[in-house]
């Protein structure tokens, strides 16, 4: 009983310590971060934008996951975004990210630059 309720104690406070991060994200413009990206390096942020380029692929291994370019509507510049699962997501969709950004990410093999995994993915007006 008392490594249960120490497990679900651990639980929660991971829980509050997540969703206490996603709410501290600064909401930033999609021009300043592709303009500085180091900036922004392992922060979590908060963007709006045109999706573009969505891509929707299963690894090797089973795992949905979805990419696109998130674009300012000025036309300054894109942010890679990168999401486990397929979210209701088409080109042109006007939307909000909530995600942590990273100037380089190892995933296995692979290296990626300048991209947001995205925590949550709502529409925008």
């Amino acid at each position: 009983m008392r490594s249960t309720n120490a497990l679900l104690f651990a639980g929660a406070a991971f829980g509050a310590v997540f969703a206490s991060a996603a709410a501290n994200a600064a909401e930033v413009a999609i021009c300043s971060v592709a303009d500085k990206p180091a900036s922004f390096n392992h922060q979590n942020i908060t963007l709006q934008g045109t999706a573009a380029a969505v891509k929707e692929t299963t690894s090797q291994h089973g795992n949905d996951y979805t990419t696109f370019n998130l674009t300012d509507l000025s036309g300054c510049g894109a942010v890679t975004i990168f999401s486990w699962g397929h979210p209701v997501l088409k080109n042109g969709d006007h939307v909000r990210v909530d995600g942590v950004f990273e100037t380089e990410h190892h995933q296995g093999r692979y290296t990626f630059y300048n991209e947001v995994e995205a925590t949550k993915i709502t529409p925008s007006p």
